[in-house]
């Protein structure tokens, strides 16, 4: 069923490469073609016009621990949050149902 305001919308590909990763990833510093024509029609499909040039792109940087962080506990913390976790839901249903 459409609406009846007209805004009911649908856009087909027949082919999942145009938004992988892989390539993406294989012509850097430009982006292919197939992008301009899926950004049109994200831009379509909202009903929206296209963003004004001179927006720029927001650069992503790797993050990186200093080096005083302690890993040991980055890795230990949460294993032992969730295992008192379950244990006291455990308990607390152990203990309701003994009721």
């Amino acid at each position: 069923m459409s609406d009846t305001s007209g805004t009911a919308r649908l856009a087909v590909y027949g082919c999942g490469l145009t938004a992988s990763d892989a390539w993406a990833q294989s012509s850097p510093g430009t982006a292919p073609a197939e992008f301009d024509l899926i950004g049109v029609t994200i831009d379509w499909l909202r009903d929206r016009p296209p963003l004004p040039p001179g927006i720029t792109t927001k650069t992503y940087t790797v993050y990186t621990f200093p080096p005083k962080v302690d890993s040991t506990r980055l890795q230990w913390l949460p294993l032992g949050l969730s295992f008192l976790t379950v244990a006291g839901l455990g308990t607390g249903v152990w203990m309701m149902r003994r009721k």
